[in-house]
């Protein structure tokens, strides 16, 4: 007959600790986003992830297999991962350089009446702006980067104009510190319609002198600022639709140009000035309603601070 006695004991199972490696990484990133956002260092959070990732990487890897041992491995290896970055950014070291290019591009204003721009200026710093009035082109600008090449396409139909602008070879895991920029110029009288895709940028959109009739803005996870036209360049009402996300956005309306603001937004600040009567989210200038040059503005703001002047 076989006791109890007669079977081994059983081990306890070996305690599995949460690992510290991701909570630490984490309150060093926002630390990094906050000395960012206050000017304490230049190399934004994007360009220094972009020169370190194979680091994170091994870093997330050797947590896997030592980090559920125990929480001070793990906050261990988090503070040894950081000790490595600040002491390569420090060092001066870097992946091999690029060479930075200059990519024009331009088309003639010839017979086109109206016109539309669709850009992607994703993780590039871009600057939108009129044209001279006699400068006979509908469009002027360059590109300019050490990673991405120019992507364009213009084609006119009918004396309508339809450009697009992007970029190839420029991604999230491109080793190394990347500079994109863009600088835009567009006719003034030409009536525009605009698409602009703006994520992880820093834009100013000069639009004071631009003929827009319609215009959506995608600005995610960056800084920017946008002078939206004047009421003598523009005809009847011009649609601004403005959508921001993670994302800090000045928005100044020339004081000769009647607006109405229709405001959507969580866990965001929305500032407008007192010379809009608001009711509810609407905010509504004196003049709006007999003004035959006007902006109908729409903003869709999430975790987002936007300042209207």
């Amino acid at each position: 007959m076989t006791s109890f006695n007669d079977h081994p004991a059983q081990q306890p199972p070996r305690p599995r600790h949460r690992s510290l490696f991701f909570p630490v990484m984490l309150i060093a990133v926002g630390g990094y986003a906050l000395a960012q956002r206050y000017g304490w260092v230049t190399l934004s959070l994007g360009d220094l992830v972009a020169n370190v990732w194979p680091l994170l990487l091994i870093g997330a890897g050797l947590n896997m297999i030592f980090g559920r041992l125990s929480p001070a491995i793990g906050a261990f290896l988090a503070l040894l991962l950081i000790g490595s970055i600040t002491t390569f950014q420090l060092s001066g070291l870097g992946f091999a350089a690029h060479e930075v290019v200059l990519q024009p591009f331009s088309a003639p204003l010839a017979a086109v009446e109206s016109a539309s721009l669709e850009l992607d200026g994703s993780a590039s710093n871009v600057v939108l702006q009129p044209l001279p009035a006699n400068a006979g082109l509908l469009i002027d600008g360059s590109f300019t980067s050490d990673r991405a090449t120019l992507d364009q396409s213009i084609t006119i139909d009918d004396n309508a104009a339809q450009i697009k602008l992007d970029s190839q070879g420029q991604g999230w895991f491109n080793i190394g510190r990347g500079t994109s920029d863009w600088t835009i110029q567009l006719a003034p009288k030409i009536p525009l319609d605009l698409d602009l895709d703006l994520s992880a940028v820093m834009a100013n959109l000069y639009l004071t002198d631009l003929n827009v009739t319609h215009a959506r803005i995608d600005l995610s996870a960056g800084d920017g600022s946008i002078l939206l036209p004047s009421a003598s360049a523009i005809d009847k009402t011009a649609t601004i639709e403005i959508d921001a996300s993670a994302a800090s956005l000045t928005i100044i309306i020339p004081l000769d140009t009647e607006a109405r603001i229709t405001t959507t937004s969580s866990a965001s600040s929305v500032d407008v000035p007192s010379r809009f009567k608001a009711n509810g989210n609407v905010f509504t200038s004196s003049g709006w309603d007999s003004a035959e040059g006007r902006l109908d503005i729409i903003i869709d703001a999430s975790a987002a601070s936007i300042t209207i002047e």
